[in-house]
């Protein structure tokens, strides 16, 4: 499981895809806009990914290829109950 930083306006947003290989992990979100009265105000989302098997040393990349910054991704440990 890991978590992935989104800096953005008042939104609706969630992860809409995950694809892995054993060199990365594709994440896609979608954000939709938020009709209130807060233009300009930016915030810090933290979205969580389950993940198939640990991240080790793969690349999270976006769904152009682009690696994100190691600062926007947590390795987060899962909860056991």
């Amino acid at each position: 499981m890991i978590r992935v930083g989104h800096a953005g306006g008042p939104t609706w947003t969630r992860v809409t895809s995950v694809r892995e290989s054993d060199a990365w992990v594709e994440i896609a979100v979608r954000s939709v806009s938020a009709p209130v009265p807060m233009a300009g105000v930016r915030y810090r989302l933290e979205l969580t990914v389950d993940l198939d098997r640990p991240l080790g040393t793969r690349r999270v990349v976006d769904v152009y290829g682009q690696a994100l910054r190691t600062s926007t991704i947590q390795v987060a440990r899962a909860l056991r109950h």
